[in-house]
């Protein structure tokens, strides 16, 4: 799931024309490197959110599998 994240964000700054991977490759196209980084502070932020989240998820359903 945090690779799909990654994956999604990324074929956003390509082809997308709304989210969050476009405006930080905006942000970055036009100089404003405080916004750009800010975004990418967020998507980490929410990567590593939900790898925490997996992690418990996958620990909580297979107990059995330990």
């Amino acid at each position: 799931m945090t690779v799909s994240f990654i994956l999604l964000t990324s074929a956003e700054m390509i082809g997308a024309q709304d989210g969050l991977g476009y405006y930080v490759k905006q942000y970055s196209d036009f100089g404003d490197y405080t916004r750009a980084i800010v975004g990418i502070i967020v998507i980490g932020i929410v990567v590593v959110g939900i790898s925490f989240l997996f992690n418990k998820l996958q620990k909580y359903l297979l107990r059995w599998k330990r």
